[in-house]
């Protein structure tokens, strides 16, 4: 369907020719572009072909290249002047983090399911708060400068869970993390990383505050609005 929609839009380009052979009877075989010929029939497009001397495996062929990937696609659009996509760029190569995670950190994903999704593919990507990400970016970064073992997705979701928190410290919680390096370890849900940011968000203070609950409670209010947008 994909493809259909772009020869539609833009016809049979003459630089995706067929590859084409011959057999030992001389007739025209399509090695490599049958669904582009069979949906240029259907449209009623003139076809384009290049007709290779050797008789080459097209499986081998086909295996050696590479699917685009997310910052393939970002990188096209960046060039044309997408500004989203430069951002997305500049934002992961100034935090160090992939681009899958920060396309969905900048788009205010809570959960970061970091998806490739079909927008992203076609130039519509958008992002939602550059502000709020940054800082939570910032935050994150900082806090795998104290323990490595921390760098996954399931800390920066409950980093982006805790700066909900209306008057969160977050250089209370730095310093906290600093005095109890050992308190960061790997786990295996966002909420255990909640639970340990509110531990050294709360170490030797003698003012306790709640994170985790307030946090999650935000978290929720921040997915209302966002799916009632």
């Amino acid at each position: 369907k994909a493809l259909r929609d772009s020869m539609k839009a833009y016809g049979f380009l003459r630089s995706f020719p067929l590859s084409c052979c011959r057999d030992k009877n001389k007739k025209l075989i399509v090695k490599d572009g049958q669904n582009r010929l069979g949906i240029a029939e259907e449209l009623g497009l003139p076809v384009h072909y290049y007709i290779e001397d050797v008789d080459y495996d097209i499986a081998t062929v086909n295996n050696a290249q590479q699917k685009w990937s997310m910052n393939d696609y970002a990188m096209k659009w960046a060039a044309q002047g997408k500004e989203s996509y430069e951002k997305l760029l500049m934002f992961i190569d100034l935090h160090g983090m992939p681009i899958s995670l920060g396309s969905a950190l900048l788009r205010g994903e809570s959960y970061l399911n970091g998806r490739e999704k079909a927008h992203f593919k076609v130039g519509k990507y958008e992002i939602l708060d550059y502000e709020f990400a940054d800082r939570v970016a910032s935050v994150y970064t900082q806090l795998v400068g104290v323990s490595q073992v921390i760098k996954n997705r399931n800390c920066l979701s409950a980093v982006i869970a805790a700066m909900g928190v209306p008057g969160f410290d977050c250089k209370r919680l730095i310093e906290g993390a600093k005095k109890r390096p050992e308190k960061l370890k790997p786990y295996a849900t966002r909420d255990s990383y909640l639970e340990i940011i509110e531990d050294i968000y709360n170490f030797n203070r003698t003012k306790l505050i709640a994170v985790k609950m307030p946090a999650l409670q935000a978290l929720r209010e921040r997915e209302a609005l966002q799916d009632s947008e």
